[in-house]
């Protein structure tokens, strides 16, 4: 597949500057041709971030869009609360271990 885009090309000094109009990416090259070059390559890498893209419902049930990266931190934000607040509900319980025998464990499992 081949998409175009509306390039604006200014020679700067020693450079030639390449602009696309479309999407606010730019590059430079020594001649025209490195210049466009260049430009292609920045385009495929400000484009790709947003080709691994989730489309997800929030509480409200309203879609959004987010990035891939963007929903694996999240999703790991959520599941460190949930651990957080299951350890809460096991402390006010009294099911939890004190932090001192816990570390203890530790050291001895692993010899520190």
């Amino acid at each position: 597949m081949s998409i175009k885009y509306n390039v604006i090309i200014q020679k700067e000094e020693e450079w030639y500057v390449a602009k696309c109009i479309d999407n606010n990416v730019a590059s430079q090259g020594k001649t025209v041709e490195e210049a466009l070059k260049n430009l292609k390559e920045a385009v495929e890498l400000a484009f790709d971030q947003y080709k691994k893209i989730i489309i997800d419902k929030n509480r409200s049930n309203n879609s959004f869009i987010i990035r891939v990266e963007d929903y694996n931190r999240k999703k790991m934000n959520n599941d460190i609360i949930k651990k957080l607040k299951k350890s809460e509900e096991e402390i006010e319980k009294g099911e939890g271990i004190d932090s001192d025998e816990a570390f203890e464990e530790l050291r001895q499992k692993y010899g520190y």
